[in-house]
C-alpha cells in the first residue's frame, strides 16, 4: 500500500511562460512518451486528459489482532502448506506465466525456492515425516505430479501415465503411505478422486461418477478423506473412509460457494474460505463449518477475499491467501 500512497498524487504541468496578457498555452506538439511511463504516471496523464484527477485508493483497515502479514513481493503467493514441525511454510509464487514452489521459515522470515523451472509448479504438499514434497507441474505432457527429497532436492515424476489428462491437488494420506489427488482432462466436465503410493505406483480411481472432486483433505486422525464436490450447480463436502476408500457422508453447503477448507483437530469442523451466493461481490470470507449441521460461521475478514486456509499441525494457526493490496499476499492467524 504504502508505493501506491507515495505514487498517486497530482502531478504538476508545466507551462511555459505565456506573452504578457496571454495566458501560458502547453505546447502539444510533442505528445508525451507514454510507453516510458511508469502505472501510476500513465493513470495520471489520462486522468487529466479526460479532465478529471485519479482519486485515491481507500485507506485499508488496521489488520484484527492475531493477523500477521508474511511476505511483500511482486509477485502472487498461494496455496501454503505446511511443515510438519510448524516452523515452515511451503507455498506457490507466482509472477508472470511462471509459478514456482517456495519455503518460508517463519522463524527468520527467509525464503528460498525449491523448485527452478520454466513451468508452472503448483499444490505443494509436505509428507507427515517432511522428507519429500509432492507437487504438480507442466514439465512433461499435461499436468502431472512430482516427488522431491527434500534433503537434497533430487525430484522425480511420480505418476506413469504420458497423455494429457491433470493431476491436481495432491496430499499425502496420514501414515505417508498413499497419495490422494484429482485427475481430469483439459476441458472436461469429470474430475477423479485419485490415489497412488508414495513409490508411484496402483495409480487408481476411489470413485467413477459425474462431478469434480477437487481438494482432497486427510482428517487429523488420517481416518477419512474430505473432497470438495460439485455437479452443475450444486456443491457438497464428500467424506471418504481411508481404510476402504468408500464414500459415506456428504454435506451440502446449499446457497454457498467453497474456495478449500482445512480440517481442524478435533475432526467434526472445517475453516473454509467460502462466500454467499446472495453477497457474491463480498469476496471469500474464512469461516467455520460444523460437519453435523453443514452451518458456517465467520471466522474471520480482513477486508479482500481470504483463500486457501491452511492449519497448522498444532492447530493454533491459520495460513492463509488475502488480496487486500492488488495481490496475493501469505497471512497467518492465530486462533483464539
Amino acid at each position: 500500500m504504502s508505493r501506491i500512497r507515495r505514487g498517486i498524487a497530482v502531478l504538476a504541468v508545466c507551462l511555459g511562460p505565456g506573452a504578457a496578457g496571454t495566458p501560458a498555452v502547453a505546447d502539444t506538439t510533442q505528445p508525451p512518451d507514454t510507453t516510458k511511463m511508469s502505472r501510476l504516471e500513465l493513470m495520471a496523464w489520462r486522468a487529466r486528459q479526460q479532465g478529471t484527477q485519479p482519486e485515491a485508493p481507500p485507506a485499508l483497515q488496521p489488520l484484527p489482532a492475531g493477523v500477521t502479514r508474511l511476505t511483500e513481493t511482486e509477485g502472487l503467493e498461494k496455496q501454503p502448506s505446511w511443515s510438519p514441525d510448524g516452523r515452515s511454510l511451503t507455498f506457490v509464487y507466482e509472477q508472470g506465466a511462471i509459478s514456482t514452489i517456495r519455503r518460508l521459515d517463519l522463524d527468520t522470515g527467509w525464503a528460498i525456492s525449491l523448485t527452478d523451472s520454466a513451468y508452472r509448479d503448483s499444490d505443494p504438499d509436505i509428507s507427515p515425516d517432511g522428507d519429500y514434497m509432492v507437487w504438480s507441474s507442466r514439465r512433461t505432457i499435461g499436468t502431472k505430479l512430482w516427488v522431491m527429497r527434500l534433503e537434497d532436492g533430487m525430484a522425480a515424476k511420480l505418476t506413469p501415465s504420458m497423455n494429457s489428462d491433470r493431476e491436481l491437488s495432491p496430499c499425502w494420506s496420514g501414515n505417508g503411505r498413499r497419495i490422494y489427488y484429482t485427475q481430469n482432462q483439459i476441458g472436461g466436465a469429470v474430475s477423479l478422486p485419485m490415489a497412488v503410493s508414495r513409490e508411484g505406483e496402483n495409480a487408481h480411481a476411489l470413485l467413477e461418477e459425474e462431478g469434480q472432486h477437487l481438494r482432497p483433505a486427510v482428517s487429523p486422525d488420517g481416518g477419512r478423506i474430505a473432497w470438495l464436490y460439485r455437479l452443475g450447480r450444486g456443491t457438497t463436502i464428500r467424506l471418504m473412509d481411508a481404510a476402504v476408500t468408500a464414500l459415506y457422508e456428504e454435506i451440502p453447503l446449499a446457497g454457498y460457494q467453497v474456495n478449500g477448507f482445512a480440517w481442524l483437530p478435533d475432526g467434526r469442523r472445517m475453516i473454509v474460505s467460502y462466500l454467499h451466493e446472495s453477497r457474491f461481490q463480498a469476496g471469500f470470507d474464512l469461516g467455520i463449518l460444523d460437519l453435523g449441521t453443514g452451518e458456517i460461521r465467520l471466522l474471520l475478514d480482513i477486508g479482500k477475499s481470504e483463500m486457501d486456509p491452511a492449519l497448522s499441525p498444532d492447530g493454533t494457526r491459520l495460513a492463509f491467501v488475502a488480496n487486500r493490496e492488488g495481490a496475493n499476499e501469505l497471512y497467518v492467524y492465530e486462533l483464539p
